[in-house]
C-alpha cells in the first residue's frame, strides 16, 4: 500500500511541478562569459559565433545575475559576431528573441542581434527576417511574414514568390536610451507581435496582426551587431549581453524570469526537482 501510495505521489509531482517555475530553454543562447571563446552558445548546441572586425569582451556592469563579459562593437560596417552554424536558429510561426543592449547613442538605426532575410550582398526586400535594434530612441523589430501583403511599413518583392513583405516598426522615442542598460524583447506568438522593453509591455497596437509564418530565403545566418554577414549595414555601436532566440512564444512573466535570472538550459526545472526530492523523502519516513 504503501509502495502504491508512493508511486502515486510522484506521478503527480511530475505532472504538477514542472509547471511551476519553468521556463521553456532557448534553442540559442549567449552569454559572453567565457573569455577564451566569448561568443560560445551556452546551449551546447555548438552555435557558437564568429568575432568579426573589432568585436571584444570586456567586463560587463550589465543587470544580470552572472554579468562576467558583455561584448563591445564599434559603430563601423564589417563589426559583427557572426553564427555560421545557423540554420537551427530559424524559427517557424512562433519565436521570442532577446538582448540586453547599451547603446552609446540610442537614435542611429542598429541591428543587435537576428536573423536577416538572406545573405545575399545586395539589399533587396524584404530586408530582414527576424531582428531587433535600436533606433530613433526606441526598440526596432524587423520581421519578414511569408506571403503576407505589405502594410504602409512593410515592403514586399522577396522569395520565390515575391509575395513575402519585411514589416518594421519602432516603439516611441525615449523609450530606449543611450549608455544605458536596457533588455529589449520581440515575442512573436503566430498571431501577433509584441515588444518588451525592461519586461513590460511597449506600445503593443503596434504589434497588432504581424504573426505568422516567419519569411526567410534560404539559410541566412544569426548575426549580432550587424544586419547581415554579407550585406553590412547600420551596424550596432555599445555593448551587447545576454542574446538568446527560443522557438516559443514566451509569455511576459517568462520574458521577466530569463530577464532577471537569465535562460534555463537544462531543460528541466530545479525548484521541482527540489520539491520532488523532499517530497520523497517524506514518503520514505512514513
Amino acid at each position: 500500500m504503501k509502495s502504491f501510495v508512493a508511486i502515486l505521489a510522484i506521478a503527480s509531482l511530475m505532472m504538477v511541478f514542472p509547471l511551476v517555475g519553468m521556463t521553456a530553454s532557448p534553442v540559442g543562447y549567449w552569454t559572453f562569459n567565457d573569455e577564451n571563446n566569448p561568443a560560445k552558445d551556452d546551449t551546447g548546441a555548438g552555435r557558437d559565433g564568429r568575432p568579426s572586425g573589432p568585436v571584444l569582451p570586456i567586463p560587463s556592469d550589465a543587470p544580470v545575475p552572472n554579468p562576467g563579459f558583455a561584448m563591445s562593437f564599434v559603430q563601423e560596417p564589417g563589426n559583427a559576431i557572426i553564427i555560421d552554424n545557423s540554420e537551427g536558429l530559424h524559427p517557424d510561426d512562433m519565436a521570442t528573441l532577446m538582448a540586453w543592449v547599451n547603446a552609446d547613442d540610442a537614435a542611429p538605426t542598429q541591428f543587435a542581434a537576428g536573423i536577416p532575410y538572406d545573405d545575399e550582398p545586395e539589399w533587396d526586400n524584404p530586408w530582414i527576417g527576424l531582428q531587433i535594434g535600436v533606433r530613433g530612441g526606441g526598440m526596432a523589430n524587423w520581421i519578414a511574414l511569408d506571403g503576407r501583403a505589405p502594410s504602409p511599413e512593410g515592403r514586399e518583392g522577396g522569395g520565390p514568390d515575391g509575395d513575402d513583405a519585411d514589416w518594421e516598426y519602432n516603439t516611441a522615442d525615449g523609450t530606449v536610451l543611450g549608455q544605458e542598460w536596457q533588455h529589449i524583447c520581440l515575442v512573436i506568438d503566430g498571431t501577433d507581435a509584441i515588444t518588451y522593453i525592461n519586461g513590460e509591455v511597449v506600445q503593443p497596437e503596434l504589434g497588432a496582426g504581424r504573426g505568422g509564418k516567419i519569411a526567410f530565403n534560404g539559410n541566412p545566418l544569426f548575426i549580432m551587431g550587424e544586419r547581415s554577414a554579407h550585406a553590412p549595414g547600420e551596424p550596432f555601436g555599445g555593448l551587447i549581453d545576454e542574446v538568446a532566440i527560443y522557438h516559443v512564444a514566451l509569455s511576459q512573466d517568462e520574458v521577466k524570469d530569463v530577464m532577471n535570472n537569465g535562460a534555463d538550459v537544462s531543460g528541466t526545472a530545479v525548484e521541482s526537482v527540489g520539491k520532488l526530492s523532499t517530497t520523497w523523502g517524506r514518503i520514505k519516513d512514513r
